[in-house]
This record gives structure tokens, sequence and C-alpha cells, in this order.
């Protein structure tokens, strides 16, 4: 293969990669101007969430896929409405306008532009960061474990795998559980 060519096979992988990283952007930006329009409250992100979720598993993606998409969801509308504790100490946010103005500001970020990397972006870094509070009490069947706190997600399915080696099933079908689930 000359080397013309193999630079115009080069340009066309990037050209893919291109379009791609675009299209991981489209649907950020879908979330953040229906937020702009129609979520203001506690409520509106939870009714939100719910039509999210709802719309993403009428088109074919699974419940387990289409919830860790909602969580993502929430935390981002949790922040543009300030209407998380935790999120809004951690980021020292106030308003609705500061929620706002900080996941525009990561969005426009080269590295950050897609719902999953805005949503990482904002995880708060630290148990100490985010001290629950009486308040948070009532919210902590849906508040969110921080980087700290959460279990590794290897250690998670390794138990999951190993309990369901103890219920007599083979590796193969495990696998074919999983990838019917995802």
């Amino acid at each position: 293969m000359s080397n013309i060519e193999n630079k115009t096979i080069r340009a066309a992988g990037a050209r893919v990669a291109k379009a791609e990283i675009d299209a991981q952007k489209k649907p950020m930006a879908a979330l953040f101007d229906n937020a702009l329009r129609h979520v203001k409250t506690k409520e509106d992100v939870s009714d939100f969430c719910a039509g999210y979720a709802d719309a993403l598993i009428d088109g074919g993606i699974k419940k387990p896929s289409a919830n860790v998409m909602k969580s993502r969801a929430a935390r981002i509308l949790k922040v543009m409405t300030a209407t998380d504790k935790k999120l809004n100490d951690f980021h020292g946010i106030t308003s609705p306008e500061q929620g706002t103005a900080l996941v525009q500001e990561l969005m426009a970020r080269a590295d950050a532009g897609g719902i999953t990397a805005v949503y990482e972006a904002l995880a708060p870094k630290s148990a100490e960061d985010a001290e629950p509070t009486e308040s948070d009490s009532a919210e902590a069947e849906t508040s969110e474990p921080t980087e700290t706190t959460r279990d590794e997600l290897s250690k998670i399915m390794a138990d999951a795998i190993n309990r369901a080696h103890e219920h007599g099933y083979t590796n193969d079908e495990i696998k074919a559980w999983v990838n019917a689930s995802l």
C-alpha cells in the first residue's frame, strides 16, 4: 500500500471519528434545550426522566440500560435546576442559572460534550465534599454514590457471577443473559 493510500484511509477513519463525536453531542444538546424550556422543579426532573426512560425502552433499549441513561440525565438536570443539595454544595451552585451555566460550560469542552462525559464531570469527587444533611435523608433512595462510596464495578459483577455459579448457572448461560440484558 502506498503512502498516499495510507493517508487517505487514515483520513477516512478520522471523518468517521468526527461524525461519532458530533453524534454524541446531539443528545446532550437536546437534553439541555428541552430542560431549559420545560424543567424547573424537582418534580419536573422526575417527570422528564420518566418520559426519557420510557421512550428509550419503547425505542428498544433494555430497561437496565435505560435506567443508567435516566440516572445520567437526572444528575445533569438536578445541577441545571439546582435541586440536589449535595451536587449544589459540591459545585458551589446557589441558583438554576449557575447550574445551567456550569452544564453549558462542560458541554463546550471538547472532551465533555456528550451526556456521559457531562454526567461524569458533575460527579461529586468525595464523600467529605458532599456530606448528607437531614434534608437529604428523604432523598436517600435516589441520591447517587460518590466516587469514594460506590463499589467497584468489577467487585459487583464478580459477586453476581459467583452467586450465579452457586445457583448452578454456567458461564455460557451468564454470558447469554448479560448479552440479552444489554
